[in-house]
């Protein structure tokens, strides 16, 4: 094939990439001006940046996924509210997240994974950019 230089004219094969789709569901809670996040220690490309507690689904849940994960965690309180869909398109896959934020009364327990800042001090931490996209849109 070299010596022939017919390398220009032969069909090239090549990879296919799988696009993957996932549903990412955070819960954003606040209680007296505080917001809890935490750190990412898995190994992926969002490692070492902060979030808030993750629930990530298979697919796109019904609109009252988010009452049933407050249900069962048994996070109470004042405001509920879901924002629209933010997505993120990412070389192999694209990241479609929604985002449950909660006004609590008290902090739950069970939040040791994590830690309170206060809602003005968020900008000195590093987030992924669809958790950035939100904070600019929501102001929590």
């Amino acid at each position: 094939m070299f010596s022939g230089n017919k390398i220009n004219e032969l069909p090239v094969k090549e990879k296919t990439i799988v696009k993957k789709d996932r549903w990412f569901y955070y819960m954003v809670l606040e209680c007296d001006d505080e917001i809890f996040i935490r750190q990412r220690s898995s190994k992926d490309i969002w490692h070492h940046l902060h979030e808030f507690i993750l629930f990530e689904q298979k697919k796109k849940m019904d609109k009252r996924f988010p009452l049933t994960l407050l249900k069962k965690y048994n996070i109470t309180g004042t405001e509920f509210g879901l924002s629209g869909m933010f997505i993120q398109q990412l070389s192999h896959q694209q990241i479609n997240a929604f985002f449950i934020t909660k006004k609590l009364n008290q902090k739950p327990q069970g939040t040791e994974t994590g830690f309170w800042i206060k809602k003005n001090k968020l900008k000195q931490f590093a987030f992924p950019v669809i958790i950035r996209e939100f904070l600019k849109s929501a102001k929590p």
